[in-house]
């Protein structure tokens, strides 16, 4: 009776996972191209391809990429926000890249008190994984593995002049490569958090090939591993905070933050009221408030005032990001 129960079991067993393995693909797509009316070969072939690329998204890549503008500068952008909040916008990751934001860290940070960094990845680019180490190792002062690839590695430094205060990296799926590598080495390593939407999901050592239809196909070699070895997702890197926004007004927002709308706001409550509309108070500004023991509905101090409203930054990542600085700025101090 046991061997009878035993071979029951192993008939079961191996019944099920027959059931559970996945067709022959030259199976199914030769009873395809026989059987399916109005469907030619090479629209088989076309969705076959179409699937593949898909699949492997990421690791199989169809065509290069739009070709970088190595004549724009690596960084386009460093200011200050509120008089504390520093903005770094990196266009490239390239060789010589770390060297350009520390310089220009150091050259806001001489003339304003820093209480923390965006490092603003969205539509950056490049292929230098080794130049995105770089630029990591600029924000610790120990040693640690920060990534490897391909049988190379990028591990930081100690020392004395890293970039301090928190960090908030901007990302789309317009960051693509080495600028991937950054953002998650950055968080993997406990320094930032990552707002915008998923990154390209090319993280990757890509070989090119030529196509005989004069095509070319890029296949990933080699994966990057950020950390003590964490591979990075095909699928992109996801953000911590995921920030929606249109193509079209992400776009528009990038290139002046302080754009204003297309359409006036709804006017709020009785629009025949002739008081002035009141500013936005951020999450930073009412925690501020509550502790100085401030009625937000009362206050009428230059902190809920807006004296150009021009200058207000609209761009929704960028917003949401310097409110989240400006919110650990007063809650860090009181900590133990």
């Amino acid at each position: 009776m046991k061997l009878m129960n035993m071979f029951a079991f192993l008939l079961s067993a191996s019944l099920s996972a027959h059931a559970a393995a996945e067709p022959s693909f030259r199976e199914v797509y030769d009873l395809l191209r026989t059987q399916l009316k109005g469907v030619t070969e090479q629209q088989l072939d076309q969705a076959a391809l179409a699937g593949l690329l898909e699949r492997f998204k990421g690791r199989v890549i169809l065509g290069t990429t739009a070709p970088t503008d190595t004549n724009a500068p690596v960084l386009p952008k460093a200011t200050v926000y509120d008089s504390s909040y520093a903005y770094l916008r990196l266009n490239r990751v390239e060789a010589g890249a770390a060297e350009t934001v520390i310089k220009a860290w150091e050259n806001l940070a001489t003339t304003n008190r820093l209480k923390g960094l965006v490092l603003d990845l969205r539509f950056a680019r490049g292929t230098d994984f080794a130049a995105a180490g770089a630029v990591a190792d600029l924000f610790f002062s120990d040693e640690r593995s920060l990534l490897s690839w391909a049988g190379e590695n990028a591990r930081s430094h100690a020392k004395t002049n890293a970039i301090k205060g928190p960090v908030m990296i901007l990302v789309n799926q317009g960051t693509m490569g080495a600028p991937e590598a950054l953002a998650a080495a950055l968080r993997e390593n406990r320094t930032g958090l990552i707002l915008g939407t998923n990154t390209a999901g090319q993280a990757a050592v890509l070989q090119e090939f030529k196509l005989a239809n004069g095509q070319t196909i890029r296949i990933a070699s080699a994966l990057v591993q950020v950390g003590e070895g964490q591979p990075l997702e095909t699928r992109g890197v996801r953000p911590d905070i995921l920030v929606r926004i249109s193509p079209e007004e992400e776009i528009a927002f990038f290139q002046d933050e302080f754009r204003l709308p297309n359409q006036p706001l709804a006017a709020v409550g009785n629009t025949s009221t002739n008081r002035t509309a009141r500013a936005r108070i951020n999450e930073a500004e009412l925690v501020r408030m509550r502790r100085e023991g401030k009625d937000p509905d009362q206050e009428d101090s230059a902190a809920t005032k807006i004296a150009n409203p021009a200058k207000l930054v609209r761009d929704p990542v960028l917003a949401r990001a310097l409110d989240l600085l400006k919110g650990l700025a007063i809650v860090q101090p009181t900590k133990p």
